[in-house]
């Protein structure tokens, strides 16, 4: 994972993408609540890991397609729509990402 760029899509307090960044990742973590997205910010600062938090919805993200090698999700993949939001998030990883 090491040089990789992810995302998790509802990050909630960054526990997930604060890991992962310690791995050598590049990450993006995006959460829809202001409060969780304080607390994920004021965590990661603690733990000076480098972490792109974007406040937002994870099935419109606004991000460049073909951002990312891999997501990863402990419960935010599993709370989103199915109305084309799979499509959306998939446009964001690169043609040979997981």
């Amino acid at each position: 994972m090491s040089g990789m760029n992810g995302i998790e899509p509802g990050c909630g307090t960054g526990y997930v993408s604060g890991w992962i960044s310690r791995c050598g990742s590049r990450v993006t973590a995006i959460v829809v609540s202001i409060v969780q997205l304080a607390t994920a910010r004021e965590l990661t600062a603690e733990q000076r890991a480098d972490i792109t938090f974007v406040e937002g919805n994870a099935e419109a993200t606004g991000l460049p397609d073909a951002s990312f090698d891999f997501a990863i999700s402990e419960y935010g993949a599993t709370r989103s729509s199915t109305s084309g939001s799979s499509r959306s998030f998939n446009d964001g990883f690169r043609q040979k990402g997981t």
